[in-house]
């Protein structure tokens, strides 16, 4: 009878154990709930929404709370060097010009405008628009209509420019152009640029 008492003894305890490690392992095995109060205190502006505690900004702004238009970045007077890196016309290629633009505010937060582009006083109002993905690109809008099309001038698609660091900027812009015999030719301008104001 002893014998007996200590195995239905063992045994629960034993049934007892392999339970105790299913319900560990089990509960190890659940995932957390998330902290509903991780977002408390944490202000987004301009349409902002927190997530994990960080604030998730919409384009065209950016900053721990959304608070800094991006567009402030570009915008002012920088001057451009642009190096000709390919053309049509062979004897342009390896030439560069060092030339003005003025990056000034349009009524976007996602766009700006350039001004005296390729230091011609009538390329204004090209739109310039922040990359979706990336706050520190912006393209230009080839498909305006007065993309300079009137003077037989246009910016081509692929072209960007770059903000890589405060005041400075890098791109690489294509152009196609009637030339002196009356032929459209296609150039590639690489562009380095630093702020001037």
């Amino acid at each position: 009878m002893i014998k007996k008492r200590n195995g239905v003894i063992v045994a629960a305890f034993s049934t007892a154990a392999a339970l105790l490690s299913i319900l560990y392992s089990t509960s190890c095995q659940k995932t957390k709930p998330d902290n509903p109060y991780k977002c408390n205190y944490v202000y987004c502006q301009n349409g902002g929404k927190c997530d994990s505690a960080k604030c998730k900004c919409p384009v065209g702004y950016e900053g721990t709370d959304c608070g800094i238009a991006t567009k402030t970045k570009f915008l002012g007077v920088w001057s451009f060097r642009a190096y000709v890196q390919g053309s049509d016309s062979a004897n342009l290629v390896g030439t560069e010009t060092t030339y003005d633009v003025d990056l000034r505010e349009s009524g976007s937060n996602t766009t700006f405008m350039m001004h005296n582009f390729d230091n011609n006083q009538y390329y204004n109002n090209i739109i310039c628009r922040i990359d979706s993905m990336d706050n520190a690109i912006f393209g230009f809008d080839t498909t305006n209509p007065l993309n300079m099309y009137y003077d037989h001038f246009r910016i081509r698609t692929g072209s960007w420019c770059r903000v890589q660091s405060a005041g400075q900027m890098v791109g690489k812009i294509i152009v196609q152009r009637v030339n002196a015999t009356s032929n459209w030719q296609h150039d590639t301008l690489l562009i380095t640029a630093y702020k001037k104001k």
